[in-house]
C-alpha cells in the first residue's frame, strides 16, 4: 500500500506537470518561432517550430534550445554585447515595455525575412522575457514589389516633367517642383505648337500610385487633343479642359478622384493668353512692373465625377503679358504651408503677395528661389505638407 502511494504524484506536482504540458502545447500551435527566457537569459522553453526552424538552417535543435544562455548567442564575435543583448537586458529588467526588429535571413537557395519581438513574461516564478521570431517573408516580398513598383512610377512620373524650359525669345521660364512624398500629386508641362505655347499645372487627388496614374491620363488627353487640333490658331484651353473633362466621364475613376489644373495658350507673337483655372483655390498672379500682384479671377471647378456628371464648361479668361510682366502659378502646397505640424497659422497669399511686391527681381528664377527661401525661413524644420509646384513667365524687354 505505501508503495502505491509513493508512485503516485502528489496533487501539487500533478498540477505543475499539466501547466507545463499546457503551456508546451499552447507554444506548438503558434507558427512563430518562440523561447521562453529566464532571468538569466538561459532557455527554459521553446516550441516546435523554433526546433524546426534550427533543422532547416543545418543547426543542432540542442544547441540553440533549453539550457543554452541566449544572451550569449547574441554576442558579437568579440564577446561584446550587440544591440540585441542590450535590448533584451533592458526587457529583462522591465525598463522597456518591448523590442522589435525586422532583420533579413538569407540562405544559399532562399531568401527570407523576420520581425523578433521581446516582451515580458508576465506571471510569477523565474521567466523573464519571450523571445519570438516571425516569419514575414511574404509580407516583405509584398513590400519590395510595391517600392520596385513606387520606384518605377516615380521615374515615370520625373521624366514626364521638362528636362528644361522652351526657348522662345523674349520670354524667360522658371518652374519647381518639390513633392510631399515620394510620389507627387503635381505636374507641370508646356508644349510648343508653331506660333503657340500651351502650358499647365496640375494638382490631383492622393500620393501615391493613383496620383501618376491621373498626371499619365491627363498629359496623354492633352496631347491626343492636340494632336486632332487641325489649326493652333483655334487652340484655346477651354476647349483642351472640356476635352479632358469628358474624357474623365469616359474612364472608370473613383468618385474620389480629381484633377485640378490651371492651363494657358500663349500666342507667342503678341504674348496674349488665354487661361482656364479648373479648380485651383488660389488663382494664378499677374506682376507687373512697380505694381502690386493682380489675381487672375477666372475659376471653375476641379474636373471630377461630379462635374462630368453635371457636363460642366469651363470659360477662358484672356490678358496680355505686357513687357517686364511676369505670370506666377502654383499649387496651393505653398499658400497652405504650416509653419509647425501643430500649428494653423499657414504661410497664407497675403505673405506672398507682400514678398512680389517687396521684391526687385529681373528674371523669373530669382522670384521663384526668393520664394522658396520664405517658405523655408517660414516653416523652419516642419515637414513639407503638401507637393508644391510654381510657374513662372515673364515677357522681358527685348535689348
Amino acid at each position: 500500500m505505501s508503495e502505491k502511494k509513493s508512485a503516485q504524484i502528489a496533487p501539487e506536482d500533478q498540477f505543475i506537470e499539466n501547466r507545463c504540458r499546457l503551456v508546451q502545447a499552447a507554444l506548438d500551435s503558434l507558427s512563430a518561432n518562440i523561447a521562453i527566457l529566464d532571468d538569466k537569459g538561459i532557455i527554459r522553453y521553446t516550441n516546435r517550430s523554433w526546433k524546426e526552424h534550427a533543422r532547416e538552417n543545418n543547426l543542432d535543435p540542442d544547441k540553440c534550445s533549453e539550457g543554452i544562455n541566449y544572451l550569449k548567442v547574441t554576442l558579437n564575435a568579440k564577446g561584446e554585447p550587440t544591440e540585441l543583448t542590450e535590448a533584451i537586458k533592458s526587457v529583462m529588467r522591465r525598463k522597456s515595455d518591448y523590442y522589435e526588429k525586422e532583420y533579413p535571413c538569407h540562405g544559399p537557395d532562399k531568401k527570407s525575412w523576420y520581425r523578433m519581438k521581446v516582451t515580458p513574461y508576465d506571471d510569477e516564478g523565474p521567466y523573464a522575457v519571450v523571445i519570438a521570431h516571425e516569419d514575414i517573408t511574404e509580407k516583405k516580398k509584398g513590400e519590395l514589389k510595391i517600392e520596385e513598383s513606387l520606384q518605377k512610377t516615380k521615374m515615370l512620373h520625373d521624366q514626364f516633367l521638362p528636362a528644361g524650359p522652351p526657348d522662345i525669345p523674349g520670354l524667360d521660364f522658371a518652374f519647381h517642383y518639390q513633392p510631399a512624398n515620394r510620389l507627387g500629386g503635381d505636374f507641370y508641362n508646356y508644349v510648343k505648337l508653331e506660333n503657340k505655347l500651351i502650358f499647365y499645372v496640375s494638382d490631383v487627388s492622393g500620393h501615391d500610385l493613383s496620383s501618376s496614374i491621373l498626371n499619365i491620363f491627363l498629359r496623354e488627353a492633352i496631347n491626343s487633343y492636340l494632336l486632332s487640333a487641325s489649326n493652333s490658331d483655334e487652340i484655346k484651353p477651354a476647349d483642351i479642359v472640356n476635352y479632358i473633362s469628358r474624357r474623365f466621364s469616359e474612364e472608370d475613376f473613383p468618385a474620389d478622384y480629381f484633377i485640378s489644373l490651371v492651363m494657358g495658350v500663349m500666342d507667342i507673337e503678341n504674348y496674349e493668353i488665354n487661361l482656364v483655372n479648373a479648380g485651383f483655390h488660389f488663382p494664378p498672379k499677374l506682376i507687373i512692373e512697380s505694381s502690386r500682384p493682380a489675381s487672375l479671377k477666372c475659376s471653375g471647378p476641379p474636373i471630377s465625377y461630379l462635374t462630368t456628371r453635371s457636363e460642366q464648361k469651363y470659360e477662358d479668361c484672356r490678358f496680355v503679358l505686357s513687357e517686364n510682366s511676369t505670370l506666377l502659378i502654383y499649387t496651393d502646397g505653398l499658400i497652405e504651408q504650416r509653419q509647425a505640424e501643430s500649428s494653423e497659422e499657414m504661410y497664407g497669399e497675403m505673405r506672398l503677395m507682400e514678398l512680389i511686391t517687396a521684391l526687385d527681381y529681373r528674371r523669373p528664377e530669382t522670384l521663384i528661389n526668393k520664394t522658396c527661401e520664405s517658405l523655408k525661413q517660414f516653416r523652419g524644420e516642419t515637414p513639407v505638407g503638401d507637393d508644391i509646384t510654381m510657374m513662372a513667365i515673364k515677357n522681358r524687354k527685348l535689348k
